[in-house]
């Protein structure tokens, strides 16, 4: 986290900061690998007592730490982010194919189809966001490149019989 034009971190367990932050973990040993606060933790440089001072307005570890954890940037190395990327290209290669087919002769298109064609029309993943919101702009942008259309659903209904929706009635007082 930048604060006061300084650079303030914290060494913590990637998976549990996600869970504090969707509420899941509320232990802050559970998250934290070591109670303290960087400057830099690869280097294992403290941060200054003033300069934390300064930017948190307390010199508490723990509360500083609940700040950074909250409204902190989390940093994914190049190996998670390219994992992350890859995953995120599947699924919504996935719902694609489960939605979409090829309305000419009305089969559903595999999801390694699909992953092809978004390279054609050079689709960029955005990681933040819902696989779901994107398979539905992919949907859009390969109707350029190719036929798809969504996938027609049937919908049955079954209901009482005639007997037993006259029981219901007399009944439902």
């Amino acid at each position: 986290m930048y604060k006061c034009g300084k650079r303030f971190e914290i060494a913590c367990y990637r998976n549990k900061v996600l869970n504090w932050r969707d509420k899941v973990e509320t232990d802050l040993a559970e998250v934290l690998q070591v109670a303290a606060v960087f400057s830099n933790v690869s280097k294992g440089n403290l941060a200054n007592t003033k300069d934390v001072a300064d930017a948190f307005g307390t010199t508490d570890t723990l509360t500083v730490c609940k700040q950074i954890l909250e409204k902190g940037e989390l940093q994914v190395s190049d190996q998670e982010r390219a994992a992350q990327h890859d995953i995120m290209v599947r699924d919504i290669a996935a719902i694609v194919s489960d939605k979409a087919v090829n309305p000419e002769t009305n089969r559903p298109y595999t999801a390694p189809i699909i992953q092809d064609a978004m390279k054609q029309i050079h689709y960029s993943v955005v990681l933040n966001k819902s696989a779901k919101k994107q398979a539905l702009e992919v949907m859009s942008r390969l109707r350029k490149v190719m036929p798809i259309a969504r996938v027609n659903m049937l919908v049955s209904v079954i209901g009482p019989s005639e007997r037993e929706f006259s029981h219901y009635l007399m009944y439902s007082y």
